[in-house]
């Protein structure tokens, strides 16, 4: 239904939300390109951006995690209810890696 979605509509929202989708289904190459397609034009969206860190962190690409991470809290730091918190425990845990 998701793949639907985005060929149908391919705003940036729907991308956004396939990646988030993806992700939680543990296919997170796919859902970084998607991701990223979300961001491409620049939208300055905390959930996004905490969508695709959590992406990157998921693929242990945990510089661009924290990276996108630290800016979701800069841009919003109460940007949402569940993952605001998320995302300062997932910094804390980058930040703890050897």
């Amino acid at each position: 239904m998701a793949e639907a979605a985005v060929r149908e509509r391919p705003f940036i929202a729907v991308h956004d939300a396939y990646a988030w989708a993806l992700h939680r289904a543990g296919r997170d190459d796919q859902a970084l390109a998607e991701a990223k397609r979300a961001l491409s034009l620049g939208t300055r969206s905390a959930l996004f951006l905490y969508h695709r860190g959590a992406i990157q962190q998921a693929l242990g690409d945990n510089s661009s995690a924290l990276r996108d991470l630290e800016r979701v809290l800069a841009i919003a730091p109460s940007f949402h209810p569940l993952h605001a918190p998320a995302a300062r425990e997932a910094i804390r845990r980058i930040d703890d890696t050897p």
